[in-house]
């Protein structure tokens, strides 16, 4: 068992409720074995992907056991927690033709895969979904050389590419609606859905010849026989009345027999409003077939109604200019639900269409960006040496589709670029990707959580241990016998030690999430406050010697507490990494614009590599005379940045010669941090 406890302590911290599941989990009754089985290579890596936000999983042996992390839950939704331990052939048992000869791939023959939007049918909502992946399959070898597992790295891209395939279909719409009839209008935009049977499988347009009358059928795909399909059959009154899609999830006999001999896999319909002409009217219905692969969510339901405005547009031919601005508006709306930034340029290189995510990467209002160059607006990319001036270039000239991925210093982001021809001039996708190409934010974002998880335990320990502090003082003033009274200035001692960590810790949450250090500045006489915190200092170490020298004037406004938790900062760390034969001297030197501290002991000296990391949170220098008061390593990092909101400097200097010297200079002039600070409190 005290083997096992090691082993988890050892490589597995961390991860979330997943890392919470792995080290609860019995991994004695899996393919795995305990902990203490498990090979440095496996151990390596569970502990590497377990911190990390990306989805990731570990597939181990021939069977592909699964160890994930936090991310990966989404991809499996019902079957987590389950699949933890499990093996793969059986969590994805339904999916296994699909996945298998990509795993065979990777484990028998020991290539590395990448796919981008790689397909999969999956299995995880109650019924069979379209998804898609951004995978990467890298084999995984042991100490010897044997290939036994696969590790698995995805990012889900299902809303994009169905987003994109969605706006390609609009943008057939728009391109094929120049037809001069409704009729020929009617048939060009229903062949526009014929490249889009994954969203649309079947598509019957019905045009009204005059208000109130039942609509007939223009136009179809999809369905046989689909005359003998009357809009009947649809609920297009209650559509035509609410002017909204409605769902069909029952067909009658006559449908079903049509979708029968199509081999459709499709069981819903939606009928959709068709707006008319120029008094506003409207003009008949478009009935769709529901992906039984999707979900009929928001983003769906948009661009269906996004094709249905499309068809309107193309019935009122005579008001072409309006039309036009309407198609891009319903363009617009299907590029807001989808999460890249995405714009349109002119010939002439002017924002003629920005969606929202356009506006949020790049901080700037559609209203800033439209009708203006995107060289003047983004000057850093306008030399032809930039990869997007010459991208931009030769895809308005050459008419051809290109892409790129680069980091954009002025917004700080690594982006995926996608650039597309149009008719007018071409239309660009740019997605972030810093993720996948610097891991610097996820750096920042965890170390802020974990200051912030610092300040909470903080602020939440004060309380009960200020009432031991209290109640252990009351017990103090009563007579109590000799060990009875020793155990509770013990608990006193140790209460006080507990806040004064607290303390410290509250302090650096607070310097670290840019608070800053808040003072209560009085005026005192520095002299009196070092002698005061030496001899609390001797108290603790009576076998120490500690001496005082001071000269010139030590009065000035400063904040005392805070001046005081410095020197004993200082003056406690001199006599910890001191040898006990050897004295401290504190020195206090009044001049005319400032006051110097000196705290000075003698012994080993502070390792020069260790000079940087000095003032730096949680580093602490090795003491063999401090093994029963470890503390976290604030100290130092608590003390700059108390002498840093009064608007002074603390430096060192450590020699064998010469000893270790630590000098804090203070200013008598209040400086403008040192204001910003006292305004804290």
């Amino acid at each position: 068992m005290v083997g096992l406890l090691e082993v988890t302590e050892d490589f597995l911290q961390g991860g979330g409720e997943t890392g919470d599941l792995i080290r609860a989990l019995d991994w004695s009754a899996t393919d795995l074995g305990p902990f203490a089985t498990w090979s440095p290579v496996l151990r390596t890596l569970v502990g590497t992907i377990v911190n990390m936000k990306s989805p990731m999983v570990v597939l181990w042996g021939e069977h592909y056991v699964q160890v994930y992390n936090d991310g990966y839950r989404d991809v499996l939704q019902a079957r987590h927690p389950r699949a933890l331990g499990e093996r793969g052939t059986e969590t994805w048992r339904d999916e296994w033709a699909q996945i298998q000869p990509l795993h065979d791939e990777v484990l028998r023959k020991g290539r590395s895969l990448v796919f981008n939007d790689f397909p999969f049918q999956l299995t995880r909502q109650g019924f069979v979904e379209e998804t898609y992946f951004d995978l990467s399959y890298t084999p995984v070898h042991e100490l010897d050389g044997q290939r036994v597992g696969i590790l698995v790295s995805l990012v889900e891209t299902t809303r994009r590419v169905l987003g994109e395939r969605r706006l390609k279909t609009l943008q057939r719409l728009t391109q094929t609606f120049n037809a001069r009839t409704l009729g020929e209008g009617a048939k060009l935009g229903i062949a526009a859905l014929e490249a889009n049977s994954l969203d649309i499988p079947f598509a019957l347009l019905y045009v009204q010849a005059a208000a109130g009358k039942e609509p007939s059928l223009v136009a179809a795909r999809g369905i046989a026989d689909e005359t003998s399909i009357s809009a009947e059959m649809w609920p297009w009154r209650e559509a035509l009345r609410q002017r909204a899609p409605l769902v069909t999830t029952a067909f009658g006999p006559t449908v079903v027999e049509a979708l029968a001999q199509t081999s459709l896999d499709c069981y819903r319909a939606v009928t959709l409003p068709v707006e008319g002409t120029g008094d506003d009217s409207i003009a008949g219905v478009l009935v769709v077939g529901l992906s039984a692969r999707l979900d009929f969510d928001d983003a769906y339901c948009r661009f269906l109604v996004s094709v249905a405005s499309e068809f309107g547009a193309a019935l009122a031919s005579a008001r072409a200019h309006e039309n036009e601005q309407l198609a891009r508006a319903r363009l617009a709306d299907v590029l807001e639900s989808i999460s890249d930034a995405f714009y349109v340029l002119d010939r002439e290189w002017n924002f003629v269409l920005v969606n929202e995510a356009h506006e949020r990467m790049t901080e700037r209002s559609r209203s800033e960006m439209l009708g203006r160059s995107v060289w003047e607006l983004f000057p850093e990319a306008d030399a032809p040496d930039s990869v997007y001036w010459r991208t931009y270039h030769r895809c308005m000239e050459t008419r051809q589709p290109a892409q790129f991925v680069d980091h954009y210093a002025p917004l700080g982001k690594w982006t995926e670029v996608r650039v597309y021809p149009t008719i007018e001039g071409i239309a660009v996708f740019v997605r972030d990707v810093s993720v996948e190409y610097g891991v610097a934010e996820t750096q920042r974002r965890q170390a802020e959580f974990e200051q912030h998880l610092v300040g909470i335990v903080s602020h939440d320990l004060r309380n009960p241990l200020s009432v031991i502090r209290l109640g252990a003082s009351a017990l103090l003033r009563e007579e109590r016998d000799a060990r009875t009274t020793k155990t509770i200035v013990r608990i006193n001692s140790s209460a006080d030690r507990a806040i004064r960590l607290v303390g410290d810790l509250l302090d650096f949450t607070q310097a670290r999430l840019g608070g800053g250090i808040p003072l209560d500045p009085k005026k005192l006489d520095i002299r009196t406050l070092v002698a005061q915190v030496v001899e609390e200092v001797e108290a603790i170490y009576p076998e120490r010697t500690v001496r005082v020298e001071a000269s010139g004037d030590g009065e000035a406004t400063w904040d005392g507490d805070r001046m005081a938790q410095v020197l004993t900062n200082l003056v406690t760390n001199a006599l910890k990494y001191s040898s006990p034969d050897t004295p401290i001297t504190v020195r206090t030197t009044g001049a005319e614009k400032a006051v110097e501290i000196t705290v000075h002991n003698e012994g080993v000296p502070i390792p020069r590599a260790a000079f940087p990391l000095l003032f730096e949170p949680m580093k602490r220098l090795a003491s063999s005379s401090d093994r029963a008061n470890r503390s976290v390593g604030l100290g130092l990092y608590i003390v700059k940045h108390v002498v840093d909101a009064h608007g002074g400097r603390v430096t060192v200097t450590s020699n064998a010669e010469a000893g270790t010297t630590f000098t804090v200079q203070l200013p008598r002039t209040p400086t403008p941090c040192f204001e910003r600070a006292a305004r804290l409190s």
